[in-house]
């Protein structure tokens, strides 16, 4: 399992590529967010693996979301419209 010191000693083009995948999540949520897709068919295709992702990576998230409440959050409303989360869920 990956852990934040594990991605601290990564290069720098290792510790891309992990967040490209969380940023990708996040750019999904907003396109979700904004109707600018069926959400019906995120939700079936993609819902379930970024409920697992906010999962695994809340040590990652978290942090920057310290930083901005706002980072990722059109992900977190995202997985909240789906009903994988509830409103107060913490980032875990």
């Amino acid at each position: 399992m990956t852990s934040a010191a594990n991605i601290s000693a990564n290069s720098g083009a290792e510790q891309l590529e992990v967040l490209l995948v969380l940023n990708l999540c996040e750019e999904l949520g907003g396109v979700y967010m904004h109707g600018m897709v069926e959400k019906d068919v995120v939700r079936r295709s993609f819902g379930h693996t970024a409920k697992l992702l906010w999962e695994q990576c809340g040590w990652l998230v978290e942090p920057a979301r310290e930083e901005d409440p706002g980072y990722y959050r059109d992900w977190q409303d995202m997985l909240m419209d789906m009903g994988h989360l509830q409103a107060s869920a913490p980032q875990s």
